[in-house]
């Protein structure tokens, strides 16, 4: 395969891992770019023979552990709800000017429209009806992706999502962070694990993609802790995952636990070793929407090699060639 190495093109050779929908696939042939995991990107060019870039947009949304519903002090990392970067105002301008920005880097491409900040589904299903019908038939938009909470999807809420992901490639993005419950009370989450299940679980029925997120670094958490959750998101086998580092920026609980020394942020050896040993466990059939998050500088606390993503990244790809590893390889093993 171009632009393989020949110890990761010898080391699939003899690889093969069952699809989706039964069929035997080569793991040469999920991973590109000269990376040792399915990336966002690489199985998006192959699902539309193009890039697609996700603009990030600020509907206006809320959560219910902000407005007093559950609570008004919000998860322990959070300092409004997440999406620093995500554009709000009016949803077809935001977009548009998402498009704009993204445009100087990528020439030709398509889109997928990202509702991001919050909670957004916790809002009636007319409203949220009402921001996908401006943005979805724009030109070059392919899907729209939501990002929600497991406690928050109502009946009603699911039906509509569910005639949705019939009309246009949907991914809903469903906050976990972790398996644990003890963890999830810890960082004042809000739901358990148990209500995670049973949301992805309806969502499952109904024939819509999944992206689950999990944070690596909670508090008291060690890497076994973290790669159990690995283990468990392995056995569901979402379609997407996004695995974040945990960073501490001004205004969060977690911060204030750092400067009480009640926790302390992962090194980065640390973070790249757990990764990799978390991906090691993933099928290559899921695709990784991410492997860091993008801090605010502005904001930022710790970890300062948080704000490094192309160096985060390299560091990453350089280990996974000096384990000679790859995403999947203990996947069949479990």
């Amino acid at each position: 395969m171009r632009g393989k190495t020949k110890k990761l093109a010898k080391l699939e050779e003899n690889t093969i891992f069952t699809g989706r929908n039964g069929e035997l696939i080569p793991i040469s042939t999920l991973f590109s770019n000269n990376k040792r995991y399915n990336t966002f990107d690489s199985f998006m060019k192959k699902t539309f023979n193009k890039k697609v870039v996700k603009i990030a947009l600020d509907i206006g949304s809320t959560c219910p552990n902000l407005d007093g519903t559950f609570s008004t002090k919000g998860c322990t990392f959070c300092t409004g709800g997440s999406g620093d970067f995500a554009k709000s105002g009016d949803i077809v301008e935001s977009f548009i000017q998402g498009v704009e920005l993204v445009s100087k880097k990528w020439k030709d491409c398509y889109y997928m429209p990202y509702f991001q900040s919050y909670t957004n589904t916790y809002m009636s299903v007319d409203r949220l009806k009402s921001n996908v019908d401006k943005v979805i038939n724009l030109p070059n938009v392919v899907g729209i992706s939501i990002s929600t909470r497991p406690d928050c999807i109502s009946d009603k809420m699911l039906d509509y999502l569910a005639d949705l992901s019939k009309t246009t490639y949907l991914i809903v993005e469903l906050g976990l962070q972790s398996i644990h419950d003890k963890t999830l009370k810890l960082i004042n989450r809000g739901h358990n694990y148990s209500q995670f299940l049973e949301c992805y679980s309806r969502l499952e029925k109904c024939g819509i993609k999944v992206c689950i997120h999990i944070v690596d670094g909670l508090i008291n958490e060690t890497k076994e802790d973290m790669l159990i959750t690995a283990k468990e998101v392995a056995r569901l086998n979402p379609d997407f995952l996004k695995i974040h580092l945990l960073y501490f920026v001004n205004g969060a609980i977690d911060t204030l636990r750092l400067q009480n020394g009640e926790i302390k942020p992962l090194l980065k050896e640390e973070y790249i070793d757990i990764l990799i040993s978390q991906l090691e466990l993933i099928s290559p059939n899921i695709a990784i929407e991410r492997l860091t998050g993008d801090p605010d500088k502005s904001k930022l606390v710790a970890p300062l090699y948080a704000t490094d993503k192309r160096g985060m990244l390299a560091s990453i790809d350089n280990e996974f060639r000096k384990r000679n590893t790859y995403q999947g390889r203990l996947y069949n093993e479990q």
